[in-house]
């Protein structure tokens, strides 16, 4: 596995060269809320106790970025030269992750280095960042040849991965189900499904034995005095291999967009969420598959961003990083797979009410019919209270 960490290294490398990345600052968010009602306080990802972001890259010598002699004197032929070594780095690394599927008798599909992990259900409201475009990172358990692949969800660094068993207890506890966490092989996690399958896009989730539950608030349990947080998703869940064809990136013809609630509760509530957001370039190396806004931060305000973990748009969400947010467009309650198209009056007869597949969904499409725009407008302990803002808009200026 040295050969892969290795290759991951070099693809970073190859990508901060030529687009001139310096890395993302550290940042310590903690999984609560507690501030003013009127602050701006988004949601954060739940069911961990702490969450950072990827540290900022730093290579050991600084001298590496400032040769002044040799290969790297011309920046053009440096750019070329470094493409070059990325595309041969990336080939080779998709070749080894091929051969580690079909170690474990899951290469009968050779495009299944990356998956989609979706849902149209409640887990998807209350842990976005935990779904979307996953790649493949390891295998895991109990050996190479036998064990489970593992996946990284790279804008949440979330991981999809089997567990066997529960290592926290002063026992042996089997455990046997994948896992949706910020660390490969930890427990901790906020979704699992209950599914012993070890190729992920073969679990049949209509089959009663497989369950997928989800951590949501904490309920009152005979046999737990602190109380249960985990519920049973009723929504319909599906993980699949990526098909690029059929789910490609969503291109919503716009670079700047402009945020507004004129005479709304998100003026009162969320007024740094307000303003000119602008595109951010190069998303997809994330896993994003919907287009990613930021307004930068100015006079102690931090940055914002508008973006959709869901690779088709269902739920779009404003907040301070990919893993919090405090403003949403639920497209996932309501509708499920359809959307209802409302009869049309012709020829002096009014039409059938019809179905239509809702399909990719830009945020500045005007919303279905009694779907509006959302706030987090407090908490009652555990309880968050989303009120709707008819006057909210996000529209398209440039």
């Amino acid at each position: 596995m040295d050969n892969v960490s290795r290759l991951f290294f070099v693809l970073k490398l190859c990508i901060i060269v030529c687009s001139g990345q310096k890395g993302v600052p550290s940042t310590t968010i903690k999984d609560q809320n507690n501030g003013p009602a009127f602050q701006d306080n988004d949601n954060l990802l739940m069911a961990q106790t702490l969450y950072q972001e990827p540290p900022a890259f730093n290579h050991p010598s600084a001298s590496y970025w400032n040769n002044n002699h040799g290969a790297f004197e011309d920046p053009i032929g440096e750019c070329k030269e470094t493409r070059k070594d990325f595309n041969t780095a990336r080939d080779h690394l998709d070749n080894v992750k091929e051969t580690l599927l079909q170690k474990i008798d899951c290469g009968d599909n050779l495009n299944c280095t990356k998956i989609i992990i979706s849902s149209v259900g409640r887990s998807l409201l209350r842990h976005p960042p935990r779904f979307g475009l996953y790649e493949l990172t390891t295998v895991t358990e109990p050996d190479v040849k036998s064990g489970y692949p593992a996946f990284t969800r790279k804008a949440s660094q979330q991981s999809f991965f089997y567990k066997d068993e529960y290592e926290k207890w002063y026992y042996a506890h089997k455990f046997e189900r994948w896992v949706i966490g910020p660390t490969i092989g930890d427990e901790n996690g906020g979704l699992v499904v209950l599914s012993e399958e070890p190729c992920p896009w073969k679990i049949d989730f209509g089959r009663h034995d497989v369950n997928t539950y989800f951590y949501d608030k904490l309920v009152y349990n005979t046999w737990n005095p602190i109380g249960n947080g985990w519920r049973l998703e009723n929504g319909m869940n599906f993980i699949e291999c990526y098909n690029p064809d059929q789910y490609p990136p969503i291109h919503c013809g716009c670079n700047v967009v402009n945020v507004s609630s004129d005479g709304g509760r998100i003026s009162e509530y969320h007024p740094q969420k307000l303003g000119l957001y602008h595109i951010v370039p190069h998303t997809d190396k994330l896993g994003f598959l919907a287009p990613v806004f930021k307004k930068a931060g100015n006079k102690g305000n931090p940055d914002q961003f508008l973006y959709s973990h869901h690779h088709e748009g269902r739920l779009w969400l404003l907040g301070q990083s990919f893993t919090s947010w405090s403003i949403r467009l639920d497209l996932v309650s309501k509708f499920r797979e359809d959307i209802i198209i409302k009869p049309i009056y012709q020829y002096g007869m009014l039409s059938r009410t019809t179905h239509g597949s809702l399909g990719p969904f830009c945020p500045t499409q005007i919303p279905p019919e009694g779907t509006v725009w959302e706030y987090l407008q407090g908490r009652n302990e555990e309880d968050e209270i989303w009120l709707k803002d008819a006057n909210f808009k996000i529209q398209c200026v440039g």
